[in-house]
């Protein structure tokens, strides 16, 4: 039987046929995973393993099947590979039409085309269940992130993150889940795969509860059309059928949202080029990107919606704009907890970010603050830096989980210097007294000479892992030298 692991390898071991063609590592997960899906639905359709109510959802048009490709010949079949792609984009299914419209190939050897096939192929796919053909995908994504740091980053958020996420916000069916900046929608995949879970994988639900759940429980936009089609994409492949469209959060695509019980997201981060916002709920205008978000999952909450948003260090002290927000959070939300993460987990080595998890207390008044106390907890202290040498590890987040509790409200019982002293409380009149900051200044968490070993580390790995990113970019070089080469000797 195939395990993810092995699918992963297997369909990242394709990527020579693709590189060959001058194709980027961002354009290996499109091209493969455009055949994934045909290969996908052809296998799960020769079982008979297609579900009544999503068998609409993955209907194919006439002589677009994985079969009728590999009926092709080399001379024929890249023709025939882009007019398959044309007539899915325009397929009478929304949902294949949402992932395949206007897609191409930049493949344009039949022979490199049918090699990838023949790989595909090669594999007993239907012991593969279906949240492993997801989990395949995902690994690409991750794989591309890993090798290609510039770009890929930026829209994968690690699984064990997401995963420690989820399980504190706990979403729960009948729930409208949220994320403005889906990327590839690992958190929707994971929130989904939550809910299953809870559910007996939708068995234990009404009919109406079931279509809710596999129709409309999620939403989201994503700014870029190519990342927003692989998040399609994932969510179709773990049958998932959403709305994650194409659109800016910050403009009026964020507005016209529904309200969310549930909203978890890790933004963009940086400065808005094209100025401020084009909103009108927004109360504090700037053109923070990350302060915009944080005020998007204010506004946009339930009246007993929860949030959960990974945010860059500078967002808990800027001043101005970032203050008046701070206030605003703590005022109509309960905020309850911070997770200060450690460094290096998004494939960068100078970003340092918390978690904020935050809800809307419906019953709370409105001339005083909603928020009464935040905790802490501290998971950079002392931790060693995590690069693709060491990556990190669901087991990291374990004390934490067991510290907070199982209220996603964050109402279970606490206590100060709990977790070896890397969870500890402030009330709201200690941050007023420190300017409304919530860049709060734990306790030392053990020995001085301990934790000056484990920062020396720290910056030793990080020196390690710009080198082998730098060496990375010139092989990168290399290989595109000896690809321009050998196209000239042809």
């Amino acid at each position: 039987m195939l395990t993810e692991s092995h699918i992963v390898q297997k369909l990242w071991g394709l990527c020579h046929f693709l590189r060959d063609e001058g194709i980027t590592y961002h354009e290996y997960v499109n091209e493969l995973t455009l055949l994934l899906f045909l290969k996908m639905v052809s296998e799960r359709r020769a079982h008979g393993a297609i579900e009544p109510l999503r068998e609409g959802k993955l209907k194919l048009p006439k002589g677009c099947s994985w079969e009728d490709l590999r009926r092709k010949t080399e001379t024929d079949i890249i023709g025939a590979y882009t007019t398959i792609l044309e007539k899915l984009g325009r397929s009478e299914s929304v949902y294949i039409r949402a992932v395949f419209s206007g897609t191409t190939t930049s493949i344009r050897s039949g022979k490199a085309l049918i090699a990838i096939m023949d790989g595909f192929d090669d594999a007993d796919w239907y012991h593969a269940d279906v949240d492993q053909f997801g989990a395949a995908y995902e690994g690409l994504l991750q794989r591309s992130a890993e090798e290609s740091k510039a770009g890929a980053g930026q829209y994968f958020t690690p699984r064990p993150l997401i995963d420690c996420i989820i399980q504190v916000v706990q979403p729960k069916h009948t729930e409208l889940v949220q994320d403005p900046a889906a990327g590839s929608a690992g958190f929707l995949v994971a929130a989904d795969a939550f809910i299953k879970n809870q559910t007996e994988f939708h068995r234990r639900l009404s009919p109406p509860e079931r279509q809710f759940q596999e129709e409309r429980a999620f939403c989201g936009l994503e700014l870029v059309p190519d990342t927003c089609r692989l998040g399609r994409m994932n969510m179709l492949l773990h049958g998932i059928g959403g709305a994650l469209s194409v659109g800016d959060a910050l403009k009026a695509d964020g507005q016209d949202l529904d309200r969310a019980d549930v909203i978890i997201t890790n933004p963009p981060f940086g400065t808005r080029r094209s100025g401020l916002p084009n909103r009108t709920d927004l109360p504090v205008r700037t053109n923070n990107k990350q302060l915009n978000f944080l005020q998007h999952a204010i506004v946009s909450l339930s009246d007993r919606g929860r949030a959960a948003i990974v945010l860059p260090d500078n967002v808990l002290f800027e001043n101005g704009a970032g203050t008046q927000i701070r206030r605003l959070l703590m005022h109509h939300c309960r905020l309850h907890t911070i997770l200060r993460l450690p460094t290096g987990i998004f494939y960068a080595p100078d970003v340092k970010t918390h978690v904020l998890f935050f809800c809307r207390d419906p019953d709370a008044h409105t001339d005083s603050d909603a928020t009464s106390e935040v905790w802490l907890y501290d998971l950079r202290s002392g931790i060693g830096r995590f690069s693709k040498r060491s990556p990190l590890d669901r087991s990291l987040f374990e004390g934490f989980l067991r510290a907070f509790g199982t209220d996603p409200y964050g109402r279970s019982k606490r206590l100060d210097g709990d977790a070896g002293g890397r969870f500890q409380r402030f009330t709201r009149q200690e941050i007023a007294d420190m300017g409304d900051t919530l860049n709060l200044p734990i306790r030392q968490i053990g020995p001085a000479d301990e934790l000056e070993a484990a920062n020396s580390l720290q910056l030793v790995e990080g020196i390690a892992e710009q080198l082998e990113d730098a060496l990375a970019r010139i092989r990168a070089i290399q290989d595109l030298i000896r690809i321009s080469g050998s196209r000239h000797a042809q």
